[in-house]
């Protein structure tokens, strides 16, 4: 038996729901004011399971929302 993880990254914000991964399994990633990146769960912020965390992050609850610029 070997110990491994796997590390997926995902931009599909339709796969961010508590039915399909644990809320210490979600991970965000944020640039701070030094252009830093941040890397912090879902955990953090303690929701309830019965939340919808997809529209949480959608209006900005959590952080780490993508700025484009074109």
């Amino acid at each position: 038996m070997t110990n491994s993880q796997f590390v997926a990254t995902i931009h599909d914000v339709t796969l961010l729901d508590l039915k399909s991964f644990r809320k210490d399994e979600i991970w965000f990633m944020e640039k701070n004011n030094k252009k830093e990146s941040v890397l912090y769960s879902l955990e953090e912020f303690k929701p309830r399971f019965d939340k919808e965390i997809q529209k949480g992050y959608l209006k900005g609850r959590f952080g780490a929302i993508p700025i484009i610029n074109w």
